[in-house]
C-alpha cells in the first residue's frame, strides 16, 4: 500500500512539469500569431513533453517495483547532458515564477544510469530550488570530478527549518505545508528523488539553512 501511495502521488507530481509545457506551449499556439518555424517548435515541444509522460509513467513503475525493471535503461550519460535537457524540461516552471537556472559542467563528466529518470531526478532538484527562491532569483547546478561525480543544486531561497531536515525525504512530508500546497506540492520530490539515487548507488544530501537556501547534493559511485 506504501508503494501505491508513493506511486500515484509521483505519477501526479511528474506529470505536473509537462503538462505545464504542453498546456504554455498550445496556449501560445491558440492565442498567439506566430511564424511556421515557432508553430513548428511549438508543436514538436508539445511532442516531446507527450513523450516524457510516457517514459515516466512505466520508469516510476519500475521504482517501485511494480514492474519489470526492462524499463530502467543504464548507459553512459554526458552530465552536461542531463542538465541541459532538465533546463529544458523546467524552462516554463522557471520563467512563470521570474527564476533563473544556471549551470555549469565541464563536457567531459559521464555517470552511468537511465536518462529519463535523471533528468526527472534534477528536474525536481531544480524546481524545489525555484519554489523557495524569491522573484529575481537563480537556482544554480553543478557536476564536479573528484574520484567521482557530484551533482549539486543550490539556491539562496528560503531553507529548511533544522527540525524538518531529517524527514524531508519522507514521502508526503512537507515542512512548509501551505507554502508547498499553494504552489503546488506533494512533499514527494525529494522521496522520488531519494528513490532514483538509490537505483543508481548514489546518496543524495541535504544541507540547508533557514532563511539563507538550500544546497542538494547527489555523490554517485566511482567509476570502475
Amino acid at each position: 500500500m506504501e508503494d501505491l501511495e508513493l506511486l500515484l502521488g509521483a505519477l501526479a507530481h511528474e506529470m505536473k512539469t509537462p503538462v505545464t509545457s504542453i498546456m504554455g506551449y498550445a496556449d501560445s499556439l491558440l492565442r498567439v500569431k506566430l511564424s511556421p518555424g515557432q508553430q513548428e517548435k511549438a508543436a514538436a515541444s508539445i511532442y516531446a513533453a507527450g513523450k516524457r509522460m510516457e517514459k515516466m509513467s512505466s520508469k516510476l513503475l519500475s521504482l517501485v517495483g511494480l514492474y519489470e525493471n526492462e524499463s530502467v535503461e543504464m548507459k553512459e550519460l554526458f552530465v552536461s547532458h542531463l542538465l541541459s535537457q532538465a533546463e529544458e524540461q523546467t524552462r516554463e516552471f522557471f520563467s512563470a515564477r521570474n527564476v533563473r537556472f544556471l549551470w555549469k559542467c565541464s563536457p567531459e563528466i559521464k555517470i552511468s544510469g537511465d536518462e529519463t529518470l535523471l533528468v526527472s531526478l534534477i528536474a525536481n532538484l531544480a524546481e524545489n530550488g525555484c519554489k523557495a527562491s524569491p522573484a529575481g532569483g537563480t537556482v544554480w547546478g553543478e557536476a564536479v570530478f573528484t574520484d567521482h561525480v557530484e551533482l549539486v543544486i543550490r539556491d539562496r531561497g528560503c531553507g529548511i527549518p533544522e527540525k524538518d531536515l531529517a524527514r524531508v525525504k519522507e514521502p508526503f512530508y512537507m515542512a512548509d505545508k501551505s507554502r508547498s500546497r499553494s504552489q503546488g506540492g506533494s512533499g514527494l520530490g525529494l522521496a522520488l528523488g531519494e528513490r532514483i539515487a538509490k537505483l543508481h548507488g548514489a546518496e543524495l544530501t541535504i544541507a540547508s539553512e533557514e532563511g539563507a537556501g538550500t544546497e542538494v547534493t547527489v555523490s554517485f559511485p566511482p567509476r570502475r
